[in-house]
């Protein structure tokens, strides 16, 4: 319901799910995987 979407980074040892869905209209699930990579992933190499 509402969609998972997994996030792997194998050179950080990392796996990220993302659940739920999106309630808003204006904004899509790759708005969460570029401010979860740009804030974590990035900051971690």
């Amino acid at each position: 319901m509402g969609g998972q979407s997994p996030l792997v980074v194998p050179e950080l040892n990392l796996i990220a799910v993302f659940t739920g869905w999106n309630i808003r209209e204006d904004t899509d699930v790759d708005d969460a995987f570029n401010l979860f990579y740009d804030r974590i992933v990035m900051t971690a190499r």
